[in-house]
């Protein structure tokens, strides 16, 4: 009866990621084995059905973990695949660092990592600073 919060949060981690790396695509309700299992479900028991109240919520989650400057770079709209409904993402290369809080993530081929420490340091040297010269 309650949302799943890890996936609001893992979903945001891969936005994040999508951001800070060369851009791509997050299909909410697409499993990991690239199943379409919709978010009719969640659409109609939280939301009862309606698709503004939905996109709304997923807005605020944005506004609320990731800065407003990025929200040019985050295109968002409901689609169907399948015969069911998902929540397609689709996010821009930033050219600034993005964070979730303090953590900075990116996406690297199929998964969402952390980078901390001289990792981090060095990636963002590399990746946003390296084009300015």
């Amino acid at each position: 009866q309650q949302k799943e919060k890890y996936i609001e949060h893992s979903s945001l981690k891969t936005i994040d990621g999508f951001l800070n790396a060369k851009g791509g695509m997050l299909f909410i309700g697409v499993n990991d084995a690239q199943q379409v299992t919709g978010i009719d479900d969640e659409l109609n028991k939280f939301y009862k059905g309606n698709e503004d109240k939905y996109l709304l919520h997923f807005k605020n989650k944005l506004d609320s973990h990731i800065d407003i400057k990025f929200s040019d770079s985050i295109d968002y709209k409901i689609v169907e695949l399948d015969g069911k409904k998902i929540l397609l993402v689709e996010c821009l290369q930033s050219d600034k660092p993005c964070w979730i809080k303090k953590d900075f993530y990116v996406r690297t081929g199929p998964s969402t990592v952390k980078l901390e420490g001289p990792e981090l340091y060095e990636y963002i040297e590399n990746h946003f600073h390296a084009n300015k010269d």
